[in-house]
């Protein structure tokens, strides 16, 4: 394989994800596999709104994670298979997640 064929094949797997990634946040019906793509990419969206925070937490940055609650929260409401996952998930049970999961009525207002 040379350099250009993975270039295309790395190509084709982002915009295979990006597909997936926005016909889940959409809620729309995925198969199975890519209910599992969709599932690990939204892992890793809301790991690292936990990491983004925690980081905020550690530097006393608390305008900062006000921000990235209400950022999270935004994009859960205008994303309802994101939602989904999130309320699903482990995450929205955490410390910071708690306070995601409270704001999400604020935010639809």
């Amino acid at each position: 394989m040379s350099d250009h064929d993975d270039d295309i094949d790395r190509e084709s797997y982002y915009e295979e994800a990006a597909d997936v990634w926005e016909r889940g946040c959409r809620g729309e019906e995925l198969d199975d596999k890519e209910a599992a793509r969709f599932h690990h990419l939204a892992r890793a969206r809301f790991y690292t709104f936990v990491m983004s925070a925690s980081h905020a937490q550690v530097t006393s940055d608390g305008a900062k994670i006000q921000l990235l609650i209400r950022s999270l929260a935004l994009d859960l409401t205008r994303s309802p298979g994101l939602e989904r996952a999130w309320l699903d998930s482990e995450f929205a049970d955490d410390d910071f997640g708690s306070l995601v999961t409270s704001m999400l009525d604020e935010v639809r207002e």
